[in-house]
């Protein structure tokens, strides 16, 4: 007896009309736009979370050289003004007296103008391989005044008008007592001044 095998009989595959099949792959691209989308969104916020991060940083350890640099720069401001008024005077008490000189005492003297009272010879020439000590980007030079016949003071100072200067400039100021450092605001404009001499406060 012949058995013949039965053929499987599968429900036809039933194709959609064309319209449909348009908005279905239009469904899909939709879907997949709107995942690279959000994926863009996404890595968009984290590089520019990223980059925030770089520039905060980079500011900070700006701001912590511009710090060290005034410092050493009122490390050399202040030797050289009291060498220089040592070496006019061999009486102590005079030496107050033998700090240089300046011609404007509103504005200040240029650093590099500035010349010791008894040799004539300019703070900072070169001699013993001391130049004239650059204060940071962003910063005006250094001045000096010498004000014994008005308010008594004598110091040095600069100025700037960045934001991380400024930050630099506060930061610094807190490492020194008000009778040696000042800070002032003024139009924009943060003034930093560092005092080689002031005049003891009057007694009440």
């Amino acid at each position: 007896m012949n058995t013949a095998l039965a053929t499987p009989q599968f429900p036809a595959l039933r194709r959609l009309p064309r319209a449909e099949r348009g908005a279905a792959a239009r469904r899909s691209r939709g879907f997949i736009m709107g995942y690279l989308m959000a994926a863009l969104i996404i890595l968009g916020i984290v590089t520019a979370g990223l980059s925030r991060m770089r520039d905060e940083q980079a500011s900070a350890e700006w701001v912590d050289r511009a710090q060290s640099t005034l410092r050493t720069n009122i490390q050399v401001i202040r030797t050289q003004v009291l060498l220089c008024a040592a070496t006019s005077v061999t009486d102590a008490a005079a030496l107050v007296t033998a700090m240089p000189q300046s011609t404007d005492d509103t504005n200040g003297d240029q650093l590099a103008s500035v010349a010791c009272t008894g040799t004539g010879q300019r703070l900072f020439d070169g001699t013993n391989t001391v130049f004239l000590p650059r204060p940071p980007e962003g910063f005006a030079p250094w001045v000096y005044v010498n004000d014994l016949g008005g308010t008594g003071d004598i110091f040095a100072r600069t100025s700037t008008s960045d934001a991380n200067g400024v930050a630099a400039v506060n930061r610094l100021s807190r490492t020194f007592g008000t009778d040696e450092m000042s800070v002032t605001t003024s139009v924009g404009t943060t003034t930093l001044t560092y005092f080689l001499r002031r005049p003891p406060a009057a007694t009440p």
